[in-house]
């Protein structure tokens, strides 16, 4: 709705704001948007491993521990299925939309939201096994916790297009208004 647009505006502006949300709106919100609806479910593997090598890079960088563990785990353990196993790695590539994470996902969830910040790894593998055992607590999120479901309307995805093309406008408005005042870029400590 806007690329056009803002590219006119801005043409060959170098601004590090503006760049980093030109990333951000280019590559990284593309990404989580159609990652598992289009790719993932589309069921093809050759386009799924090219994106999933874009969320490694992405997770590294934004130094997300777990994740980018799980996306580089993926990555290799896909191409040793494809050397080594060619019978198992032809049959991930017909059925890859099968293999879902949903449970996992929200178990995940769960763990996340039952831990602390400041845990250690041996804190977290203990509440994990602790979680995985309590059957009352599964029992009563089974039937009072509302199931997992994915998607929305049509008309939903308008009003939530619209919305966000607003929010694109105010951020990109701070930004041309900001363009040719100095910043001073602080520097991460790693």
């Amino acid at each position: 709705m806007l690329r056009s647009k803002v590219l006119n505006l801005f043409k060959l502006c170098k601004d590090l704001e503006y760049v980093c949300l030109l990333y951000l709106f280019e590559e990284v919100l593309p990404l989580l948007f159609f990652h598992y609806p289009v790719i993932f479910r589309s069921s093809n593997l050759e386009n799924y491993l090219p994106i999933m090598r874009r969320f490694a890079v992405l997770f590294t960088c934004w130094r997300r521990r777990h994740y980018d563990k799980s996306t580089l785990s993926l990555l290799s353990d896909t191409v040793h299925q494809k050397m080594n196993n060619k019978q198992y790695f032809t049959m991930k590539q017909q059925m890859l939309a099968a293999i879902t994470e949903k449970k996992v996902e929200i178990w995940h969830s769960l763990l996340r939201d039952s831990i602390e910040r400041h845990y250690t790894t041996q804190q977290i593998r203990l509440h994990a096994q602790l979680l995985s055992v309590n059957k009352l607590q599964r029992e009563f999120r089974r039937h009072f916790v509302p199931e997992y479901q994915r998607g929305t309307g049509e008309r939903d995805q308008t009003l939530l297009a619209g919305r966000s093309a607003e929010f694109i406008i105010k951020k990109l408005q701070l930004v041309a208004k900001n363009l040719h005042s100095p910043k001073q870029v602080s520097q991460v400590k790693r």
